[in-house]
């Protein structure tokens, strides 16, 4: 009787398949989520599981993840090893899925022998109605030219290049027809070839989402270089260009030496939210005022010790054609030279202090956003004692945001300084429609302190120990 009690009850205990319960298509799901190579040895775990991998909607293949061993690199560089573990597991799933279509298509190659195999894989996958295409291939001194089959495919929708340089396959490249339903492209190339990139984005005639991120090498000339982004569709723009090392002969300069400039001209009508990151050798111009611009992230942090002398300048026209946004952030390098555009439609900002003092900023902003509703101001700069100290001077006129429309603070990255203090108890005296103020600090500081010098305005301060 003991043993068939216990019999029992190790039998409730039992864990319970729920995974063999589940339908196809919910598993195929779950499959799509993992490496295909992993997707495919579930095939071992039951009859059921035997094929389930031939119709999954999503594929991942990478050589260097997925057959980490297979080093080519030891033999000279070129030479294709007898037996191509990649090649052979690449091509036999492609071919395994018939007519079955393919959603998400991920490629990453990191091996030089791998390249010649590229464009049958790409082929097939647009034969199977791809609609999201990434390729990934960061080797260097090699280039990635576009097939023709991609250029024309009708079901791409989603493209991510990340490769160190790029071109068509094509040319010239066809006048219509190229890429006619891609509306999301995420490029990211370490080259100074961006006038492939014009011509790229050229053939998107339906394009709303752009990411171009990167290194632009500009070599050892003292003139400047105009970018154009001609996006008349698109509505997200994210920017995250960098410039790379001079070089002169075999030897290396430091781009201190060159007042070579990147100018990047956006035209982009229907644009909505903009993300722009910056240094003084990258100078982004909008074509024209975005009127249908909402939301913008301005960053214009200089990599050099000082700034050059038309950093000021492009940074304000750039703030000026951003005027009419709802939510602004931004990060600068704050001098008092700055003048601000009005902002009569902003609702939040967010002010990064970077390397300077927020305080000599703020009360600028604040007067020039009548309508601010919510306010962040965060401090990411990492050594005081760097930087010289701001005293705080109140301004003579208290914003009309702070009277009428400022209904949350936040402040990150609180260190306690006097100067901080003081902008806190300014804003929370002056704040009549103040809901709520939300104080972050790393602990450095006793927090009881802050309470102390805050304990008339219970209720409306909550200090947050990051």
């Amino acid at each position: 009787m003991g043993v068939a009690r216990k019999r029992k009850t190790v039998e409730n205990l039992s864990p319970i398949d729920r995974i063999s319960a589940l339908p196809d298509e919910l598993v195929r799901q779950i499959l799509g989520l993992m490496p295909t190579l992993h997707s495919v040895r579930t095939s071992v775990l039951s009859k059921r599981w035997n094929k389930l991998w031939t119709s999954v909607p999503n594929l991942d293949f990478n050589d260097l993840r997925d057959f980490p061993n297979d080093n080519a690199d030891n033999d000279v560089q070129l030479r294709r090893p007898r037996c191509d573990r990649f090649v052979r597991f690449v091509s036999t799933v492609l071919y395994a899925r018939d007519s079955i279509d393919i959603g998400k298509f991920s490629l990453s190659v990191r091996r030089p022998h791998h390249l010649a195999v590229i464009d049958d894989w790409i082929c097939v996958a647009v034969r199977r109605n791809v609609v999201d295409l990434k390729f990934t291939n960061v080797l260097e001194t090699t280039s990635f030219s576009i097939p023709q089959c991609l250029l024309m495919c009708k079901t791409l929708i989603v493209l991510g290049l990340h490769v160190w340089d790029f071109d068509f396959a094509t040319d010239p490249i066809p006048t219509s027809g190229c890429f006619p339903s891609l509306k999301v492209i995420r490029v990211r190339v370490s080259s100074d070839n961006l006038y492939l990139m014009e011509k790229l984005f050229s053939c998107c005639p339906v394009l709303e989402d752009l990411s171009i991120g990167g290194i632009v090498n500009i070599g050892d000339t003292d003139i400047g270089y105009n970018f154009n982004v001609v996006v008349p569709e698109v509505k997200k723009l994210n920017m995250r260009l960098q410039v790379g090392m001079a070089r002169k002969g075999s030897r290396k300069y430091e781009l201190e030496q060159f007042e070579t400039r990147i100018n990047v001209y956006i035209d982009a009508p229907k644009l909505e939210k903009l993300d722009l990151k910056k240094d003084g050798f990258i100078n982004y111009v909008l074509m024209g005022r975005a009127k249908s611009l909402i939301n913008a992230s301005i960053d214009v942090k200089d990599s050099r010790a000082e700034n050059p002398p038309q950093f000021l300048s492009c940074a304000i026209a750039l703030l000026v054609a951003v005027s009419d946004v709802k939510y602004l952030s931004f990060a600068a390098p704050w001098s008092k030279g700055w003048r601000l555009p009005a902002f009569d439609n902003l609702k939040q900002l967010r002010l990064v202090l970077v390397d300077c003092n927020y305080w000599e900023v703020l009360p600028e902003f604040l007067h020039c956003a009548p309508n601010l509703e919510d306010l962040v101001l965060e401090n990411v700069t990492e050594c005081e004692r760097r930087y010289p100290r701001c005293d705080w001077n109140l301004p003579k006129d208290v914003p009309i945001c702070l009277l009428s429309n400022l209904k949350a603070i936040s402040i990150k990255g609180f260190k306690g300084q006097w100067a901080e203090r003081e902008i806190a108890k300014y804003l929370l005296k002056n704040g009549l429609s103040l809901h709520k103020m939300l104080i972050y600090t790393d602990g450095v500081f006793a927090v009881r302190d802050f309470h102390k010098e805050f304990s008339n305005t219970t209720g409306l301060v909550e200090f947050i120990q990051m």
